[in-house]
């Protein structure tokens, strides 16, 4: 029998890629939810027809969860959520963190530059539109900062629709485009980065600064007040905190 060639690198991604999206789907349904404490996860059969993958990407995507504690595979009776995640969910995702600290801080390197640019250019370019919506982005994260029994779900939603925001008030397509794919890669990270009981109403403080600084035009001070914001968080990532 020829034994079967390896994958090629872009078969290898591509399966990643598949498992990513069972994987980053079940932690939607988990941080909503949708799927509680001791509740049995879908069927490998059920899952692949719901993501349209095989049963290995499936596999996969159900052992990256269990690593980091928020699924429990029992042989023979499949996988469940595990009991408890709620408690649990800031150790989770600081142990996900303490795996991929320095890939997180290069994205987050990046996306600060990016971040930076976007507020000198919606300082300088934006119209009364995008500052209505930017306003809106602001207060809609601060009340849920400010709001107990805020998920992180939807904390982590209003932070990139507030960031989307001023990407969209820059008025360069291919700025919005980038910075939303930076942001859709840090999905992760912005978990343990909502974990400290502060960082939600501090971080609400720096959207203020950074919308006072392009609703006056200033295009200085509105680099600098996103450049302080991304230095905060890139200060709790690598210290972990």
């Amino acid at each position: 029998m020829t034994a079967k060639p390896p994958l090629s690198d872009v078969e290898a991604v591509k399966r990643v890629h598949r498992s990513h999206a069972v994987r980053d789907g079940l932690l939607a349904a988990i941080r909503k939810g949708e799927l509680k404490p001791g509740d049995p996860i879908p069927s490998e059969r059920r899952l692949g027809e719901t993501f349209g993958v095989s049963r290995v990407s499936v596999r996969e995507a159900l052992r990256s969860l269990e690593a980091i504690n928020l699924v429990e595979v029992h042989h023979g009776r499949g996988a469940f959520v595990a009991e408890g995640p709620d408690t649990r969910f800031a150790e989770p995702f600081t142990n996900w963190l303490e795996l991929h600290r320095d890939a997180v801080i290069d994205l987050l390197n990046v996306r600060g530059a990016l971040d930076e640019l976007a507020a000198q250019e919606a300082a300088t370019k934006h119209d009364e539109d995008d500052l209505m919506r930017l306003r809106g982005a602001q207060s809609a994260f601060a009340e849920a900062a400010g709001r107990d029994g805020a998920s992180a779900e939807e904390l982590m939603e209003l932070d990139v629709a507030f960031h989307l925001a001023i990407a969209g008030a820059a008025h360069s397509e291919l700025l919005f485009h980038l910075e939303s794919d930076l942001h859709n890669q840090l999905t992760e990270s912005r978990a343990a980065m909502f974990a400290p009981r502060t960082r939600p109403t501090n971080s609400a403080a720096e959207h203020a600064t950074i919308v006072d600084a392009i609703a006056r035009h200033d295009a200085v001070q509105a680099r600098l007040a996103v450049a302080a914001h991304i230095a905060t968080v890139r200060t709790l990532i690598e210290e972990g905190k």
